[in-house]
């Protein structure tokens, strides 16, 4: 159930952007949380997808959001001195985003 929602996410968030109505507050208020949630999955092979996942959605958010809604995640991650696999999604997201999330973001 959670990987056919995760290959689901792309296609919506272009049927939303061909739409054009709203579809950016669509994408904070429903699809980043849902994506967010399923980055914290037991499973690692759903934590990755959804990592992928926030990944792409990155790349439409503007700065401000990427900040507010998934560096805090993936930093949150990052400090999980309790989960390995937290840690490891989080260095590649992270190295995967950098150029995005801007200068201050990241200093």
């Amino acid at each position: 159930m959670k990987k056919a929602l995760l290959s689901q996410i792309s296609p919506l968030v272009k049927y939303l952007k061909d739409k054009g109505e709203d579809y950016y507050k669509e994408l904070i208020k429903h699809i980043i949380p849902a994506v967010s949630s399923l980055i914290n999955s037991t499973n690692y092979e759903i934590k990755e997808e959804a990592g992928q996942e926030l990944s792409k959605l990155a790349s439409v958010l503007t700065e401000e959001d990427r900040g507010k809604y998934l560096l805090t995640v993936v930093l949150g991650m990052a400090h999980d001195d309790d989960n390995e696999e937290n840690r490891m999604v989080a260095v590649r997201l992270l190295s995967e985003m950098a150029h995005l999330f801007g200068k201050d973001l990241c200093e």
